[in-house]
């Protein structure tokens, strides 16, 4: 809207009005997380696969996550969605090319993962190459958060979860505390 227009309340209604588009996110522990995505081949780049990464970006943001993977909504490809400081990234395919000796701490959470943030260890700075949904191809280095963003998501792709790299006790916390989470949450829909 312009700023010498007046706001007569009907673009807020439409607004509101509009369906909000979300993916299913599958959770863990699951054993399909746990499957390597499978890359994108040659026919599959294209409009189709735009539209699916702008589903999966507006689904992100939705569930106020940082990054999405294509197997968290169910599907093996290498693919990955983030938003990074107010940037929209589409990786597809993508592989770390570069990586520096220096680590960095971080506390990461996960759409598949609720309820829980883990601590993780991750490369301060990596270069990637990736191609977008229409196919161009890329090579960038990130940095810091952008660096542990990428990297969680790739982990992803690999069949990788924060999960994984806990003990066996912690996992079994975190278990729990889903289950009981999920019970909650079913006895509150069967409330309404």
């Amino acid at each position: 809207m312009e700023s010498n227009q007046v706001n007569t309340g009907a673009e807020q209604v439409r607004a509101e009005a509009m369906p909000v588009r979300s993916l299913n996110i599958i959770y863990g522990p699951n054993s399909f997380l746990k499957k390597r995505s499978l890359e994108v081949t040659e026919s599959e780049f294209g409009e189709d696969l735009a539209a699916l990464s702008d589903l999966m970006l507006e689904s992100m943001k939705n569930l106020k996550g940082a990054g999405l993977a294509a197997v968290q909504i169910g599907l093996l490809k290498r693919v990955f969605v983030a938003n990074i400081k107010d940037v929209d990234l589409v990786m597809v395919n993508p592989v770390i090319t570069d990586a520096s000796e220096e680590m960095i701490n971080s506390q990461e959470g996960c759409l598949s993962l609720p309820i829980y943030r883990f601590g993780a260890v991750r490369h301060k700075n990596i270069t990637v190459k990736f191609q977008d949904p229409l196919g161009n191809e890329y090579e960038e280095t990130y940095f810091d958060e952008e660096s542990v963003i990428i990297q969680h998501e790739m982990e992803h792709l690999d069949g990788i979860t924060l999960l994984d790299k806990l003990s066996r006790l912690k996992q079994d916390i975190y278990k729990r505390k889903f289950i009981k989470l999920k019970k909650k949450l079913n006895r509150n829909r069967k409330i309404r």
